[in-house]
C-alpha cells in the first residue's frame, strides 16, 4: 500500500475516532437532559458511535477487520432520510451532503456540511418534511476503502508474531 493510501487510512480513521468519540459524549448528555429523547434510540445512537470509534481505531492501527468495520461506518454515514415515518442522519468526524426536500409545494437542492457528529434517529414526526440526501464524504471514502487491498488475518498474524 503506497503513503497516498495510508495517508486516507488516517484521514478517514481520524475522523471516525472524532465522531465515535464526540458523538457518544453528545448522546450521553442528550439521553440525561431530554424529555423526548427514549432511551432506546439513545443506546442505538451510542452503540452506532462506539462502532465509529472501534472502526476508527482498527483502522488508524491496521487490523485486518477495520477496513471492513470503517466500510459499515461509511454506510451507516451515506444515506440521509427525512420524512414524517423516519428521520435517519449520522455523521462521524465530517461530513458533506447533498440533500434534497419538499415542503408542501416547495423543494430546495442543497448542501449541508456537519463537523464533529450528527445524528438525527426519529421516528413518528409528524410536521417532518420529506427529504432525501447522500453523503459525499462516505461516497469519497467508501471508493478509497474498496480500492485498498484487504490484509488477510494470517498474513497480520504472521507479522505480528516476528
Amino acid at each position: 500500500m503506497n503513503n497516498m493510501f495510508k495517508s486516507w487510512l488516517k484521514v478517514i480513521a481520524g475522523l471516525e475516532i472524532l465522531g465515535g468519540i464526540i458523538g457518544v459524549i453528545f448522546v450521553v448528555v442528550k439521553v440525561f437532559t431530554s424529555d423526548i429523547y427514549t432511551i432506546g434510540f439513545g443506546a442505538l445512537s451510542i452503540g452506532v458511535f462506539c462502532l465509529s470509534l472501534i472502526a476508527g481505531i482498527t483502522l488508524w492501527k491496521e487490523h485486518y477487520f477495520g477496513k471492513t468495520l470503517s466500510i459499515i461506518v461509511q454506510l451507516i454515514q451515506l444515506p440521509k432520510i427525512l420524512s414524517p415515518n423516519v428521520i435517519f442522519f449520522f455523521s462521524f468526524g465530517f461530513d458533506f451532503y447533498l440533500i434534497w426536500t419538499f415542503i408542501e409545494n416547495f423543494s430546495h437542492l442543497g448542501f449541508n456540511a456537519r463537523f464533529l457528529e450528527e445524528h438525527r434517529l426519529m421516528v413518528n414526526v409528524a410536521d417532518a418534511p420529506f427529504g432525501i440526501g447522500i453523503s459525499i464524504m462516505s461516497c469519497i471514502f467508501l471508493i478509497l476503502l474498496l480500492r485498498i487491498p484487504s490484509k488477510k488475518k494470517s498474513e497480520i498474524e504472521a507479522v505480528d508474531s516476528h
